[in-house]
Order: structure tokens, then C-alpha cells, then sequence
């Protein structure tokens, strides 16, 4: 299947349910992207779409805590330095705005870190992780995909890309990816129609993310097929 159709499965979903869970990373990045000065209401717009999108698991340390955990994150995130990583265009990820973007995903991780490591519960201190980090990006300024399992095993099937871990020169290699597909995934992003105005890496979250929930769902066989129809 194309880019194109991949994404047009996954936003099929949305398209057809207007309160579909999808939705909630609509809700999330059209909120921010007003640069919103109430910062109580960005952290509790993130808590949805990370609850949303499973970062509220049993296993999650977010499970023990309030929306306001997020506060920290969202004064971090609106720092006007990130400004232009705001959904960034393959051709402006430079060098330069690289190193910003794993700037700012350290200082989350370690934003998240201390409030992980002061959790009074000794049951629910899942680890701050790059599929935390990343979704929250991709939710806020849309400047990265979410890289989670589907995501992974999609870009893992990706000759090209054959990594899982998020590095800075894996990363290059997934712009690289993106600027050879550029035409297509704008093309994608340009027939979106509604109020929000989907970033690139949102586009290629969703082709890679498709890429590995078939792959997935096609190793369960019957459940596919059935799925399918």
C-alpha cells in the first residue's frame, strides 16, 4: 500500500466517528497551537490526549498523578526558543534544529524524571520513556512522531530505516525518508480538510503507525481478516 492509503485507513477512523479517541490529538495540538498563556488548561488538554493515546496505563508512574504533573512540561514546551520547531517542514530540520528538538526532549525526560522518582507509590513507577516524550511533542508543536510499538515496527519494515531506538542520527535518517517522500506526504497533509491544519510528522506518525498495526494484525491471521471486513 501507498503513503496515501495508509494514512487514509488510519484517518478513516476519525473521519467516520467525530468522538473517536483519535480525535484527542486534534483537540491537543489545535489547543497549542494558539501559544496558550493558561497553562492549567494546555497540561490539561496533554493529560487527555495522553490518556487517550494508552501513557495512563496500570503500569504508567501519570497513573498516581494529576494533570497538573504536565505544567512543568507545558512551560517548557511554549518556551519561545521551540517556537519554530512548531510544525517544522522536513527542509527546516537543520543541524542546528535538530540538536534543539533532543534539547527539549532531555529536558522533558528530566522534567518527568523528578516527578517519576518522587511517586509514593512503589507499583506504578513506569519509566519515562521516549514513547511518552514523543507523543507529548507530537500533540504540543508536531514536530516529531510518536514513537511507540506500532510506530517502530512500522519503520522497522522500512528497509531504509531499520533501526528502533531514538537517536539523533536516526532520527536524520527518518527526515531523509521524508524529504524523498515530501511530495506525497504534503500532498497527504494539503487534503485534510477541517480546523486542524495536520503537521507533516503527524502524517508520517500516522503512515508508519498503519504500517505496523497491519503488520500486527496481519500475524494474527483470522483476527485480520475479520478486521478487514
Amino acid at each position: 500500500m501507498t503513503i496515501t492509503n495508509e494514512v487514509e485507513v488510519y484517518y478513516s477512523r476519525a473521519k467516520a466517528d467525530e468522538h473517536h479517541r483519535y480525535r484527542s490529538w486534534e483537540h491537543c495540538y489545535q489547543f497549542f497551537q494558539s501559544n496558550p498563556k493558561d497553562t492549567d488548561m494546555a497540561a490539561l488538554h496533554l493529560a487527555f490526549y495522553l490518556a487517550s493515546w494508552g501513557m495512563y496505563r496500570g503500569s504508567s508512574f501519570l497513573l498516581q498523578k494529576d494533570y497538573k504533573v504536565h505544567v512543568g512540561a507545558v512551560l517548557e514546551i511554549l518556551n519561545p526558543k521551540y517556537e519554530h520547531l512548531r510544525d517544522i517542514s522536513f527542509e527546516d530540520f537543520t543541524d542546528e534544529n535538530i540538536n534543539i528538538l533532543f534539547s527539549l526532549i532531555d529536558n522533558l525526560k528530566k522534567h518527568y524524571k523528578n516527578i517519576n522518582l518522587s511517586s509514593t507509590s512503589s507499583k506504578n513507577t513506569g519509566g519515562v520513556t521516549y514513547t511518552l516524550i514523543t507523543k507529548i511533542l507530537l500533540g504540543t508543536l508536531g514536530c516529531i512522531p510518536a514513537y511507540d510499538r506500532f510506530f517502530i515496527d512500522g519503520i522497522r519494515a522500512t528497509n531504509r530505516l531499520t533501526y528502533s531506538g531514538l537517536k539523533d542520527v536516526n532520527f536524520k535518517y527518518l527526515l531523509d525518508w521524508g524529504r524523498d517522500n515530501s511530495k506525497e506526504v504534503n500532498s497527504i497533509k494539503n487534503s485534510i480538510a477541517g480546523d486542524v491544519k495536520y503537521p507533516v510528522m503527524k502524517i508520517v506518525d500516522m503512515y508508519f503507525w498503519r504500517v505496523g498495526e497491519r503488520i500486527y494484525l496481519e500475524k494474527k491471521g483470522n483476527e485480520y481478516a475479520a478486521w478487514k471486513n
